[in-house]
C-alpha cells in the first residue's frame, strides 16, 4: 500500500513461500526472515526488497527458525531468537554497507520480544530476567535485569517507556530507560 497515492499493488511472490516469518525495514530495504516452508520446516531464508531500485535479493540467517524477533535501529536490522529455539545469536544486517554480522546475547533466551527506543534495541525474555540492550550509537551491548522473571510475549515503545507484556502474568512491565 502506498500511502502517498492511496493505492494497492501486488509484488512478486517471495522466492520461498513461508508462513510465520518476521519482517522489519531499514532505510529503503524491507527484510522478510525465517518462518516455515510448505513442509512445515523452519527456514533461514531472508528476502530483501530494495524500494529504491525495485529489486529483490536473498540472504540467510545464521540459524533457521520460525518467527525470529525483528527490530531496526539506525541502518541496522536485528533478528534474534527464532521461536522454538534457545539461542543467544543475533543476526545483524547493516544496510549502509550491505553486510551481515552476528552478535551474542548475554544468555540464551527461549522466549524473546524486542523493541527500539532511541538508538537502542531491547531484547527481553524468559526466566533469566536479562534484558539485552544494543546501543547503535556506540555499537556496544549491555544488560539489565527486569523486576520480574517471566516469559515475554511482546514489547513496544510508548514515548520514553518500554512496555513488555508477560505470559502468565496479568500485568505489563513498564520501564523507562
Amino acid at each position: 500500500y502506498d500511502d502517498s497515492t492511496q493505492t494497492w499493488s501486488v509484488m512478486p511472490a517471495l522466492s520461498v513461500p513461508r508462513v510465520h516469518l518476521s519482517a522489519t525495514s531499514v532505510g529503503d530495504v524491507a527484510l522478510f526472515a525465517g518462518g516455515r516452508d510448505r513442509l512445515g520446516m523452519p527456514s533461514d531464508v531472508v528476502e530483501l526488497y530494495d524500494d529504491a531500485t525495485g529489486t529483490w535479493s536473498r540472504a540467510t540467517l545464521s540459524q533457521e527458525g520460525i518467527i525470529p524477533v525483528a527490530a531496526s535501529v539506525g541502518s541496522k536490522a536485528l533478528f534474534a531468537n527464532p521461536f522454538g529455539t534457545t539461542s543467544d545469536v543475533v543476526d545483524i544486517y547493516d544496510a549502509s554497507v550491505g553486510q551481515w554480522s552476528t552478535a551474542t546475547l548475554q544468555v540464551p533466551h527461549s522466549s524473546t520480544a524486542a523493541t527500539t527506543l532511541g538508538s537502542r534495541v531491547y531484547f527481553a525474555g524468559d526466566a533469566s530476567g536479562a534484558v539485552d540492550i544494543y546501543d547503535d550509537s556506540t555499537g556496544q551491548w549491555s544488560t539489565v535485569t527486569w523486576p520480574q522473571t517471566a516469559e515475554c510475549v511482546t514489547a513496544t515503545t510508548l514515548g520514553t517507556k518500554l512496555l513488555f507484556a508477560l505470559r502468565a502474568h496479568p500485568t505489563v512491565i513498564v520501564n523507562t530507560y
